[in-house]
């Protein structure tokens, strides 16, 4: 079978080169101490406090979309990277489906929801165990392969079909896309990246 992917491009972000050595960064902390940036330390913190509210808000929303009293007989998930929510899973309908989104697009700090709950059955446990192997692989290859910092890219697979989110230059964005296409079980990939480039070197003053 093949394995078809579709991108959704968030936005992409600029970082002066500073020597022909400097590569794209994967945190922006990590990067920042390598180029002894000004103010390194402050970037790693606003990371650290990305992470946490990142992790805030994926709470929050999961906690309500797993309410059985509010959405009987569904399965959805919530993964959030850099503010963005990614929701995935099955609702019994399309109201409640829609209510989910809601619950996550006024949930504080939430820049955008990226809707991919299915409207149908709950998935088996089968089912739910396998993507969650799927998930395991694809992420050691990609960490494997691109050399990248776990924290830097998101894996979920919800019914075979493979989301990744992360912060990536797009060589990094190339690689994980083509090792979660080249993985067995998995029939399809969405990308979800943040793109990050380096800009030409500033002229020496």
């Amino acid at each position: 079978m093949e394995c078809h992917s579709v991108e959704i491009l968030v936005c992409k972000h600029k970082i002066p080169r500073q020597n022909k050595n400097a590569r794209p960064f994967r945190l922006l902390g990590h990067f920042a101490k390598r180029l002894q940036w000004p103010g390194c330390c402050n970037n790693r913190r606003t990371s650290l406090q990305k992470s946490f509210t990142n992790h805030e808000i994926a709470g929050s929303i999961s906690s309500q979309v797993t309410n059985e009293q509010v959405f009987p007989g569904c399965y959805i998930g919530a993964n959030v990277f850099h503010d963005q929510v990614l929701l995935t899973g099955s609702a019994t309908s399309n109201a409640l489906r829609k209510k989910a989104a809601n619950i996550a697009a006024y949930t504080p700090h939430v820049q955008h929801v990226y809707n991919f709950i299915r409207v149908g059955p709950m998935p088996s446990h089968s089912s739910i165990v396998e993507d969650t192997w799927i998930t395991t692989k694809i992420k050691s290859k990609i960490i494997a392969a691109a050399k990248m910092d776990p924290s830097s890219v998101k894996v979920v697979t919800d019914n075979s079909v493979v989301y990744l989110m992360g912060f990536v230059s797009p060589q990094e964005a190339e690689i994980a896309t083509k090792t979660a296409q080249h993985t067995n079980g998995v029939k399809q990939v969405v990308r979800i990246f943040e793109y990050i480039t380096l800009s030409a070197r500033p002229p020496v003053q």
